[in-house]
């Protein structure tokens, strides 16, 4: 997957628009612009979102990615997902011109639902989900180049406290032959960009000495 900076300013142009035209709604944009960008930008091949609070600001973000990259894009909601009036007018406002591109799973297990997926290029989880951090260890991503976005990364639910590790961490101790790079943005979020190590070759010299 090379980087494709056309795809990623049409997706930060186009999540920006739909934020600007709705502003005054109820949800939260949390830099939605930024990480459609990311995901369109990278060209993946196959994006998941695991939220706990039905659609949010990233399920926009992910879907305007997928309608211009062609990507496959899943969502996993909570089985008994619910919203009010005022809300569910607006999400249908903005979900009306990506329903052909996003393939919502309605399931109280999202972790058996999560392993189901290989090779993952772009996912989104949520924190607030129970055994999010065994989600996190047990996540397919593709290792040639892959990125993971965490958020309501708060004090109690910090990945820096569960189990002790980041998700970098959990990356790391899975395969020493990937590496990653984290960096915090937004309010309890968290970009973690994971590629393949890059391997060497040694090479030998023979010096011959003559008399």
């Amino acid at each position: 997957m090379e980087w494709c900076p056309e795809a990623a300013m049409k997706a930060y142009l186009q999540t920006l628009h739909l934020y600007c035209r709705d502003h005054a709604s109820s949800m939260d944009p949390k830099s939605m612009e930024f990480i459609s960008a990311m995901a369109a930008g990278n060209r993946p091949k196959l994006m998941v979102e695991i939220t706990s609070h039905g659609i949010t600001s990233f399920t926009i973000a992910l879907a305007v990615a997928a309608k211009l990259t062609g990507s496959r894009f899943i969502c996993i909601l909570p089985h008994l997902y619910k919203i009010d009036q005022y809300s569910y007018s607006y999400v249908n406002n903005l979900i009306a011109d990506f329903e052909d591109v996003i393939e919502f799973v309605y399931t109280d297990t999202p972790f058996e639902v999560m392993q189901q997926h290989k090779m993952i290029d772009f996912a989104v989880v949520d924190c607030e989900i129970e055994h999010y951090v065994d989600i996190l260890k047990h996540i397919d991503i593709n290792p040639n180049r892959s990125t993971v976005v965490v958020h309501n990364v708060h004090h109690k639910t910090s990945l820096r406290k569960a189990d002790g590790a980041l998700f970098e961490q959990v990356v790391n101790k899975k395969n020493r032959l990937l590496q990653c790079v984290t960096l915090p943005f937004g309010q309890g979020m968290e970009l973690t960009r994971i590629t393949r190590c890059e391997t060497r070759r040694r090479r030998r010299f023979h010096v011959i000495y003559e008399n």
